[in-house]
């Protein structure tokens, strides 16, 4: 009986070890084409320009709110110093997109936070590692700093990826959609370089997605997770500010004097100084694009010159 135990034991650990290694080469060996041609993989370039950065810079940190909204070749270029986005989409979790950060950011370096909530432990993992296929070593630090979240996942992960293959399909649903690929992106610097020209919504569709901005709209986690990552910047040597997130002003329901009274609730609950008031992130429709918290080309800019005119000013 004992004999039969232990046998039966070693045979679900070796079938354990060998889904699991199939399972590792499958994401961290090189990615078909189809994969490597997502727009994720603008996730991949802007880590790789921050490994590759020296002396000190700017990183933007965020969702698709940096990446569609803050053009870096541009806010290098006002402030006199590299710029980098590091986010570009939300639902890989701000968890992630922090932890990601801390590898980059040192003495001299400054970091812009567009306020945005997050709730604890966010982590959206199918899309990490959608994102961090055919990068081995992204792989192994996820895994070596979240073994149990890593190891919980990565399985479900691999099971659609075999079947996704084996129909000929994608996972993500990027492919057919207007800007949502790697090319959108410069591989070197990771600046979201699609041109985007007009609103893609009709006026009325745009101003009917609604945005609430109330303190009860952001969570004691974040609040708490944000003003720690705030100190964790300070002790390096490096100082955070914030930014409101840009949203389209008809889409917003509070009136100009509850955005400013949400302003001074914000400011009194954050560590950081708020280097943009609230109104000077609302724009009208013609600079949006296919959201009302997605600029064009033209808004990006706009959006971009507002940040290096607070960042101007809070380090002069």
């Amino acid at each position: 009986m004992k004999r039969f135990f232990v046998k039966s034991i070693c045979l679900i650990l070796s079938v354990g070890v060998l889904f699991y290694g199939l399972i590792l080469a499958m994401i961290c060996l090189p990615k078909p084409a189809a994969y490597a041609e997502h727009y994720q993989r603008g996730f991949v370039y802007q880590y790789r320009a921050l490994e590759r950065a020296e002396g000190r810079k700017i990183v933007t940190l965020g969702g698709s709110n940096v990446a569609y909204n803050v053009n870096t070749d541009l806010l290098g270029e006002l402030t006199g110093i590299p710029a980098y986005n590091l986010g570009v989409n939300g639902s890989m979790g701000y968890s992630y997109i922090l932890d990601c950060a801390k590898k980059f950011i040192g003495e001299g370096d400054i970091v812009i936070y567009p306020l945005w909530n997050f709730e604890k432990d966010d982590y959206g993992m199918e899309l990490i590692w959608l994102t961090l296929e055919g990068e081995s070593d992204m792989v192994f630090d996820l895994i070596a700093s979240h073994p149990l979240k890593a190891l919980s996942t990565i399985g479900s992960f691999g099971l659609k990826k075999t079947y996704a293959l084996a129909l000929g399909n994608r996972l993500d649903g990027y492919s057919e959609t207007e800007g949502y690929s790697a090319d959108a992106f410069d591989p070197e610097t990771g600046n979201y370089i699609y041109e985007r020209v007009a609103p893609t919504l009709a006026e009325p569709v745009m101003e009917s997605i609604k945005f609430s901005c109330t303190r009860s709209t952001l969570s004691d986690w974040c609040v708490s997770a944000m003003n720690e990552f705030t100190a964790w910047c300070r002790a390096r040597g490096a100082q955070v500010y914030f930014v409101f997130p840009t949203l389209m002003r008809a889409s917003v329901i509070e009136t100009d004097e509850q955005l400013r009274a949400y302003q001074s609730e914000v400011e009194a609950a954050f560590d950081a100084e708020f280097i943009m008031d609230v109104l000077d992130a609302c724009y009208d429709y013609e600079f949006y694009f296919n959201l009302p918290t997605h600029l064009n080309s033209a808004g990006m800019d706009v959006y971009t010159a507002e940040i290096a005119q607070g960042i101007l000013s809070a380090i002069a």
